[in-house]
């Protein structure tokens, strides 16, 4: 089957099954097909094969990233994060990314996008009971390091406790000191 059969099918019914094909056929690899990449992470959340490199790839380059395009890109990982495994610590990663390059460049598209949930992902995933003694893991700092950024927290909040401890591992740490704004 052409290509330009299934384009042409794909534009009248936006299946991911026809996706995958187009995907498929192309010549180039998956993460550097950004429009079908896209679609095909707006439409499955729960992706796995393809959703840490094509994110990373998109996240070294920004800079150069339309806002059409960081739209989506935060929407994707926060669908992941508000449908996917809470433990899974690269979405969190990745978020941190994005609301501390979006903060600077394009706080109106963070703010659309983040507002309405701040006050409940603040019950939800940065409740201070959850950070009280917890194990210090990639996805604890990573989390941590989104609450400090999308919530107004005070110096006794013991997500400091993860962001400021000893307990970091060096990579951890040079996260935190990139990535807390």
């Amino acid at each position: 089957m052409p290509v330009s059969v299934l384009e042409r099918r794909y534009a009248q019914e936006k299946s991911i099954h026809i996706l995958r094909m187009l995907i498929s056929l192309d010549p180039r690899e998956p993460v550097d097909q950004v429009p079908h990449m896209l679609e095909y992470l707006e439409m499955d959340p729960y992706e796995s094969k393809w959703f840490d490199k094509f994110i990373g790839n998109q996240l070294d380059n920004l800079e150069n990233t339309s806002e059409d395009i960081l739209k989506r890109l935060l929407l994707i990982i926060v669908n992941r994060i508000e449908l996917g495994d809470i433990l899974e610590a690269s979405k969190w990663r990745y978020l941190a990314i994005m609301v501390k390059f979006l903060s600077h460049e394009h706080k109106d598209l963070l703010n659309s996008i983040m507002d309405q949930r701040r006050s409940w992902w603040h019950t939800m995933y940065f409740d201070k009971s959850k950070f009280r003694d917890v194990e210090i893991t990639d996805h604890a700092v990573y989390m941590a390091t989104c609450a400090q950024q999308l919530v107004d927290l005070d110096s006794e909040d013991p997500i400091y406790k993860i962001l400021c401890g000893d307990d970091l591992s060096e990579e951890q740490s040079s996260f935190v000191n990139d990535h807390i704004v």
